[in-house]
Formats: C-alpha cells, sequence, structure tokens
C-alpha cells in the first residue's frame, strides 16, 4: 500500500506544478495517467488476492478496513481511467490542430519545393546550389 500513495504524493505536486504553468503536454497526460492507472490497478488486484489467499479470519475491523482501502483503490483506478480518455482527448485535438498548422509529427511541411531531411539539410539527391 506504500508505495502507490508514495508515487501520488511524488506525482500530484508535479501535475498541478505543470498544469498551473501551462506546461501540461497532453502527451504527458497521458502516460502519467496509463502509468497511475496500472499502480492503482496492480494494488487493487494484489489486494483482492491477498483476501482470498489468508490462510486465516481477520477480525471484522480489519476485514471492513482491507474492503475500504481495495474500494478506494479501486474508484481511483475509474478516476483514472476517465483521466486516460480526457487525455487521450487532448492528445487527440492537439494532434489534429498541429496536422493543420502545417506539421507532420515533428517535421514542418514546406512548400517551396525543396527536397530536405528531418532537420532541415538539402538531402543527397538534391543539388546544393539550387538549393541555396
Amino acid at each position: 500500500m506504500f508505495f502507490p500513495i508514495a508515487l501520488e504524493t511524488i506525482h500530484v505536486p508535479i501535475h498541478i506544478y505543470l498544469y498551473i504553468t501551462n506546461r501540461m503536454h497532453p502527451i504527458a497526460a497521458v502516460v502519467l495517467s496509463i502509468i497511475l492507472l496500472a499502480n492503482w490497478a496492480v494494488l487493487l488486484f494484489f489486494g483482492v488476492l491477498s483476501d482470498f489467499c489468508a490462510e486465516q479470519r481477520f477480525p471484522d475491523a480489519w476485514e471492513g478496513l482491507h474492503y475500504t482501502r481495495m474500494a478506494l483503490s479501486g474508484l481511483l483506478a475509474l478516476l483514472y481511467v476517465a483521466y486516460l480518455g480526457f487525455a487521450s482527448a487532448a492528445l487527440h485535438r492537439w494532434r489534429k490542430t498541429k496536422r493543420q498548422d502545417g506539421y507532420a509529427g515533428t517535421v514542418e511541411l514546406r512548400d517551396r519545393g525543396e527536397d530536405v531531411d528531418r532537420k532541415g539539410r538539402p538531402s543527397k539527391d538534391t543539388d546544393v546550389s539550387a538549393v541555396a
């Protein structure tokens, strides 16, 4: 139970800082949501598994705490599923905007008719004197 909470303790301030300073990129949001969804889903899976594999019966108060922890883990996993959906929609919108602005990936599309490589240098098939 310690690792997921420790990961959230590190993640939340970083996430809030990136959001407030307008540096939160949609790709970062998708990656963080996948990692933290897996974090809580694994905790939920192993928590349920540890309860079913227990060799002795625990007191009722302990069982109540255990099931409350599993319910909260499941709730957080569902919240991260929703966050993943919103982050994916933002990423789709960002990529669509980049395509409309004339970008394909990280390479700017040029209308000058030059044959250039990814770094903007003339390719080997292009006459260098014609480009300059």
